[in-house]
């Protein structure tokens, strides 16, 4: 990622509260662009394929406590892939 890119973050929370409070709160930084949401790790990752190499995320936000799968498994499954 070069020096002056902006952040690309995809958040991954079951509360949607939660997901709109971090949106909110990150909406006035400059170099940190949300690039999509989910609810869930199996919404995470059907996000990530249905993303493609162009649009996908630099970083995520994830919840732990993940209904069905949590967010340490989600981890794990993106960094292998």
């Amino acid at each position: 990622m070069p020096p002056n890119a902006a952040i690309r973050l995809l958040i991954v929370d079951d509360h949607p509260l939660f997901r709109q409070g971090v949106r909110w709160a990150l909406s006035s930084e400059e170099d940190i662009n949300i690039v999509g949401e989910a609810a869930s790790g199996e919404a995470a990752l059907d996000w990530l394929e249905a993303a493609g190499s162009n649009h996908e995320p630099n970083a995520m936000l994830v919840d732990l406590n993940l209904p069905g799968i949590n967010g340490l498994d989600l981890t794990r499954q993106v960094r292998r892939q």
